[in-house]
């Protein structure tokens, strides 16, 4: 899946989530998210480590049209029925925060903490979705120096990509 973030014809932020389908590999647009978000994290709940996604959680970011301000907001995709849900909001505004797995959810780690997005600071923080409280949780914090990379971690097939 796609989830918003920065189109790349016009720099406009958009709403839009696709979702590759496999047999024929074509991108259809899906669902749209309630806002329209840039540099946010994308975590996925399972129904178990390593089992059927359920649920898309997307959280923090900023909104392009908007003041440059981070989102500290929270916005669930139930896979079932593609509802969004408001989920709980994280414990601080976050702007490219990298997600890893975690068991059966995941955990947002980096970004730029703070209110105005070109001004925050680095977050060294680790927050856990805890899917069953639906709520954050706080790890060891994490061991970032002054990188000014953005991380994802994700799996895909070996045939998502073939002229690669």
């Amino acid at each position: 899946m796609v989830l918003g973030g920065l189109r790349s014809d016009d720099k406009v932020a958009s709403n839009q989530v696709f979702e590759l389908k496999h047999k024929n590999r074509v991108w259809m647009l899906t669902t749209t998210m309630p806002i329209t978000r840039c540099g946010h994290v994308c975590g996925v709940v399972r129904d178990g480590p390593g089992g059927k996604a359920t649920r898309v959680v997307v959280a923090g970011g900023y909104e392009r049209d908007a003041a440059p301000v981070g989102l500290s907001s929270v916005d669930i995709l139930v896979l079932d029925g593609m509802t969004w849900t408001p989920g709980p909001p994280l414990p601080l505004p976050l702007v490219r925060a990298a997600s890893v797995p975690v068991g059966n959810t995941f955990a947002v780690i980096g970004g730029s903490a703070g209110v105005v997005i070109h001004l925050g600071q680095r977050s060294k923080q680790v927050w856990r979705f805890d899917a069953d409280a639906d709520d954050w949780r706080e790890m060891p914090a994490a061991m970032l120096g002054k990188a000014k990379w953005e991380a994802a971690a994700f799996k895909v097939r070996k045939d998502a990509f073939p002229k690669c």
